[in-house]
């Protein structure tokens, strides 16, 4: 069943298009997991939907209900309740004047949960995410990166979120706190059932976690499937992003600036070595094969009858 339902949204900033008439839905439970360069409008997606981030076009629904195109306080409020945001960089993302447990109890204050219990679940928390009681009274500065992004993922599920989105949570870190990170996640989705977009540069930890994965490139979604799109990618710049990662692992490329709205045809027509003049005419849809992957290529029958 779907919990979040993106139909056509667009994202513009002033002449360019950050996210680009997007469709995408993320299912009850699920870890879907959204990757592509840098510039490639995943964050902005993310932060769409939790309302940070104003649509141009198109429509957002969370369980069966749409979404403002505009938020007031009291519809924000309402949003966060469900929808969660872990971000990169946790300690931009916190009060630098609060204490760690003045910091979780913040969430649970503004939504009016657990009235009176606040402390309690705080300091449950701590303990959770594996940080000491006596670090209640510490500052943000006076914690390790890993141990800000510990405290920022138990923010984001103190109160108890439908869909939590992680934006590059692990990417800022040490590659030995990543792995701790990531499971501590693993571990909480699991126990909670919360449904996850898990955005990311990492090839191999986008596989290694999600159920599905979506490939985002210019604002556009240009392949969704299974745990297989990196073993079996169909479109060229999926198979592009798998051959420049060996193992599927390490960072991706570097992004080239994003095309003005005006441009014509498929975004990636440049950089492809299949390209043709049908690439030119106009932009490719997403069309679902048989083995219920998703593909925007129009050249897709020629490519495979090419590599056969």
């Amino acid at each position: 069943m779907s919990l979040l339902e993106i139909d056509r949204l667009s994202c513009r900033f002033g002449d360019v298009t950050a996210v680009d008439e997007v469709s995408l839905s993320v299912n009850e439970g699920e870890l879907l997991g959204l990757v592509g360069e840098s510039g490639s409008g995943k964050s902005t997606l993310g932060r769409a939907i939790c309302g940070l981030v104003p649509p141009s076009q198109g429509r957002i629904r969370f369980a069966g209900r749409p979404l403002p195109e505009r938020f007031t306080a009291s519809t924000f409020r309402r949003q966060a309740a469900l929808v969660q945001m872990v971000f990169q960089d946790a300690y931009s993302a916190m009060n630098p004047r609060m204490t760690l447990l003045d910091s979780l109890r913040e969430p649970l204050l503004l939504q009016g949960k657990q009235r009176g219990k606040e402390s309690r679940l705080a300091l449950d928390w701590l303990d959770r995410i594996g940080l000491p009681r006596r670090f209640a009274m510490r500052y943000p500065h006076e914690l390790s990166g890993g141990q800000r992004q510990r405290l920022g993922i138990a923010r984001a599920f103190i109160t108890e979120p439908r869909l939590v989105i992680c934006d590059e949570p692990v990417s800022a870190l040490d590659v030995s706190v990543q792995a701790q990170i990531i499971n501590l996640l693993q571990n909480l989705q699991r126990d909670t059932g919360v449904a996850m977009l898990f955005i990311a540069h990492d090839l191999a930890v986008v596989r290694l976690l999600a159920e599905r994965t979506a490939v985002m490139y210019h604002g556009r979604i240009v392949e969704l499937g299974g745990r297989d799109v990196f073993a079996r990618p169909r479109h060229p710049y999926t198979r592009a992003l798998v051959a420049a990662n060996p193992g599927a692992g390490g960072e991706l490329m570097e992004s080239r600036s994003l095309l003005p709205p005006a441009e014509t045809g498929c975004a990636y027509r440049k950089r492809c070595p299949y390209a043709a003049s049908v690439c030119e005419a106009s932009v490719p849809m997403l069309v679902t094969d048989e083995a219920d992957r998703q593909v925007a290529c129009h050249r897709l029958e020629d490519i495979d009858k090419l590599r056969r």
